[in-house]
């Protein structure tokens, strides 16, 4: 059976990348509550749309970006946080639910994925501070993907990162015709 990798950017809304290595990967984004609706609603539908997804696509593997530290997650013109206790339970919850939903539906394999990693494998290298999202869309485009949002973008350079791994030599998916899924 052939590798096919779900690739997860988790956040507020998630980024999501299906791929083959080397065949086909297909792409989007997906907010699982909206802003007057509690946690437990989001990881409920999470939970609900990973079942889906296990069901629907034969996945062997599942790699999301791992969560960054809260204190290393300051805007860099102001030096402020960017997150709060909320934002850090909701990102952790989905790592939880992630890996638990993965172990039930029995994926072989599931993976972090750091983000520095994850950029220097598709960048060949560390952008300036500031501006990696633009330099990772830039990237993207100049390899045929047209993500919506950073997070479509980010969920197919994490995507790419895991083929390498998992399938060296075939770790550029090529873009479905249109490029969304």
């Amino acid at each position: 059976m052939p590798t096919k990798i779900l690739a997860l950017d988790l956040a507020t809304t998630t980024g999501w990348a299906i791929c083959t290595p080397g065949v086909s990967m297909r792409s989007g984004s997906v907010r699982f509550a909206g802003p007057k609706e509690d946690q437990a609603m989001a990881f409920a539908r999470y939970s609900e749309w990973l079942d889906d997804i296990f069901r629907e696509n034969e996945i062997t593997a599942v790699v999301y970006e791992q969560p960054m530290d809260p204190r290393h997650m300051k805007n860099p013109k102001t030096g402020r946080a960017t997150t709060n206790f909320d934002t850090i339970r909701l990102l952790l919850g989905l790592c939880a639910v992630t890996e638990a939903r993965s172990r039930i539906c029995g994926i072989p394999r599931i993976f972090e994925a750091p983000v520095q990693s994850v950029r220097k494998h598709l960048l060949k290298g560390r952008p300036p501070k500031g501006e990696a999202k633009i330099a990772v869309a830039r990237m993207l485009s100049i390899l045929g993907y047209r993500p919506t949002d950073d997070n479509e973008a980010d969920a197919i350079a994490i995507a790419l990162f895991a083929s390498a791994i998992l399938e060296p030599g075939k770790d550029i998916a090529t873009p479905l015709p249109l490029g969304r899924g």
